[in-house]
């Protein structure tokens, strides 16, 4: 039954003058900034029962902070708040003992709620902000009406919505004024991204590292961060080093409607970290009710060696050569202070199939490194999601299919929200045969990363071998969205165009490429007179020449190309002798002729055969 009028006027008479006791009371009347705090909230509350306060609202409205205010740097409202629950609990301990009702801040919320308080005569009107029937007249002498109050309050609680979540953890912001310390909070967005995403997969995902940084540094809404991400909750916070403490601060908001609710600030020594990130992540289990996975587990480390880890993701992460080169001086030295940091023997895994892959280091002897690295973080922590994805993708890169599938199989066991082992796992599949499976695998690692242009890619990848070459320019340009100049969407984009015969598109797509990739002018124009004067054939024949005039200067060139170009010339002798070299340096690329069909006319050749028996691909 709806409260008549009189009921309501009655019961925010209740609250009125309440405050006004409150705000008269010698706990509350030396403090200004507080009582403008609870003032302006209970008001909004009278005013507007389904009110959400913001605490970029309270900044600009109660402490008079500009337009510019960013609460992810400045925490007033944060420590205000804490101050303010503090106060009021004094008062309610103290003079205030006997008030009929309470006001009372919820942590990790600025909507004030009101409780019933000590008993008296006659009824008493109590309101809540958190159903839609606001008010409710009990006779608090009686205990049972009172305990239903009080259940009927906690029932309208925030609850997470129904089905499978999405969070992503904004990046940490770095508020020690030393921009040596990026690697800390950019190191804090990764480990919690990762923590989090083990808690329940399968009631929660968690958006990855690579889409969240997107972010740092961003003057965007949490709202407008939300809908771009498609996520439920953000978790956002910042960092401060002083001498020899760590100052963490933390808050979970849900985006919907911004609602603020948990915060907490963390003042450790840096040894701590871990356990700070441990606590913030039960902390985010409670709030949106998820249960945290028996195989998620926690291994002691030592401080300096995770210290030196962050150091060593942080360089590996700008995906350079140097980066490259420090991240595994950096993870070494975490292994020196801690020989059984199994991340951080997976860490120099990493780097070792990076560096291979993209900057010419020699592929066997790359991953030889990388399979004892990973092999060792498995045996140091068998169930690391980390390790087992890894060890996978250098299996593969061994032509080891089978073990490769066990390895990305159970990483997905330990952690679905893992987006890299969806790629990697995708990309087996599609080497495998199973194309229409891999796309399925490359769409969740794109939901799980969707603003990384690398995952983007790959989908567009492997639409090539399905093939459906629409498809491939469609997500190319998807692509180039979220990154205008992306060298790799337009070698995309050429390709498909070229299989679809418009050659002139194919050809201006392929420019591009090459002139995002640093190719010197005069080779641009080289290749532009060549396809002038003979088509694609002339282009073709231009770049070989200059692949072949490179090889001897380089310390690795990727003999499958050369191989490539041949075939695209229809040269098959020389197709073989440079796929032959291919297999002998054990090129990772040479797995792509088992779905190029540029290589088909090949294919009724007994060496063909051979070769994709020899990489374990035949048939």
């Amino acid at each position: 039954m709806s409260p008549s009028p009189d009921s309501v006027t009655a019961a925010l008479e209740v609250v009125r003058q309440e405050l006004a006791r409150v705000l008269a009371s010698k706990s509350f009347t030396g403090s200004e900034r507080l009582s403008r705090f609870l003032r302006y909230t209970v008001e909004q509350v009278q005013a507007d029962p389904g009110a959400v306060l913001k605490e970029y609202t309270i900044a600009t409205l109660v402490y008079d902070k500009p337009a510019s205010f960013d609460p992810r740097v400045d925490p007033i409202v944060r420590v205000e708040a804490r101050r303010l629950r503090a106060r009021l609990k004094q008062y309610y301990d103290g003079e205030g003992s006997n008030a009929p009702l309470r006001i009372d801040l919820p942590k990790g919320s600025y909507v004030p709620v009101f409780h019933p308080g000590a008993p008296r005569a006659g009824p008493v009107h109590t309101l809540s902000h958190r159903r839609p029937m606001l008010l409710l007249i009990l006779a608090l002498g009686t205990v049972g009406l009172a305990a239903g109050f009080v259940a009927w309050q906690r029932s309208g609680s925030i609850r997470p919505p129904p089905g499978r979540i999405m969070l992503v953890v904004l990046p940490f912001q770095n508020l020690t004024g030393d921009s040596d310390q990026e690697y800390l909070c950019d190191g804090m967005t990764e480990e919690m991204s990762m923590r989090l995403g083990g808690l329940d997969p399968r009631r929660m995902g968690v958006v990855a590292r690579t889409s969240a940084m997107k972010y740092k540094h961003t003057s965007k809404s949490v709202d407008q961060i939300g809908r771009e991400l498609g996520v439920d909750y953000a978790l956002e916070g910042s960092v401060r080093r002083s001498g020899a403490r760590l100052r963490v601060t933390a808050q979970l908001i849900q985006v919907r409607d911004q609602t603020h609710l948990w915060g907490q600030d963390y003042d450790r020594e840096p040894r701590d970290l871990l356990a700070v990130e441990s606590e913030i992540a039960g902390a985010i289990a409670r709030e949106v009710q998820v249960k945290v996975s028996p195989d998620t587990k926690t291994f002691p480390v030592n401080a300096e060696a995770y210290e030196a880890y962050l150091r060593g993701r942080f360089f590996f992460n700008k995906g350079t050569p140097d980066g490259f080169r420090r991240g595994a001086e950096f993870f070494s030295a975490a292994i020196r202070r801690d020989p059984n940091y199994a991340l951080a023997h997976d860490g120099l895994a990493d780097t070792y199939a990076f560096a291979a892959r993209f900057y010419g280091l020699p592929p066997l002897q790359a991953f030889q490194q990388a399979r004892a690295e990973a092999t060792k973080a498995l045996e140091i922590a068998p169930d690391l999601a980390e390790g087992h994805s890894t060890l996978g993708e250098v299996l593969a890169e061994f032509w080891d299919w089978k073990g490769a599938e066990r390895e990305l199989r159970r990483s997905l066991e330990l952690n679905p929200n893992y987006a890299l082992t969806r790629q990697r796992y995708g990309g087996l599949l599609a080497y495998t045969g199973h194309v229409r499976e891999a796309i399925v695998e490359c769409k969740e690692a794109q939901r799980l990363d969707p603003l990384s242009t690398d995952m983007n890619t790959s989908l567009a990848n492997v639409y090539t071998a399905l093939p459906n070459y629409d498809e491939v320019i469609k997500q190319s340009h998807r692509t180039l969205e979220l990154e205008k100049d992306y060298a790799p969407a337009f070698e995309l984009i050429g390709e498909a165009y070229r299989k679809k015969g418009m050659l002139r598109e194919s050809f201006e797509a392929y420019q591009r490429a090459q002139a995002l990739e640093g190719v010197p002018p005069e080779r641009l124009e080289a290749t532009d007179r060549a396809f002038a004067a003979n088509g694609m054939k002339g282009y073709w024949s231009k770049r070989l020449e200059f692949a072949l005039e490179d090889a001897p200067r380089e310390p690795f060139v990727h003999t499958l190309f050369i191989a490539w170009y041949y075939a695209l010339l229809k040269n098959k002798e020389e197709s073989f002798k440079w796929l032959e070299k291919a297999y002998r340096e054990h090129d990772f690329n040479l797995a792509i002729i088992k779905l190029e069909i540029d290589f088909d006319f090949m294919r009724s050749d007994p060496r063909f055969q051979d070769l994709l028996g020899r990489i374990g691909l035949a048939n």
